[in-house]
């Protein structure tokens, strides 16, 4: 988050914590579209799905793929 604005990174967090603990439902997706437009949104919205739906090997991969690291494929 460092190329991000003290007001930017304030402003993520806030929607972070809006969105995990369920404040304002009517804004859920709204938080997570605002979330998804920054890398570290997108590495925070795929840890949370993760938590949720238990889909650790894809969700593990868009992480990756956020931190700019190629996720190994099989190919078996």
């Amino acid at each position: 988050m460092h190329h991000l604005s003290a007001e930017q990174q304030l402003f993520i967090l806030y929607q972070i914590r809006n969105w995990v603990f369920g404040r304002y439902d009517a804004f859920r997706l709204l938080n997570m579209l605002l979330l998804a437009r920054y890398s570290f949104g997108r590495v925070v919205l795929h840890l949370v799905a993760m938590s949720r739906n238990g889909e650790i090997r894809f969700h593990g991969a868009g992480i990756l793929r956020e931190c700019g690291i190629r996720a190994r494929e099989d190919n078996q």
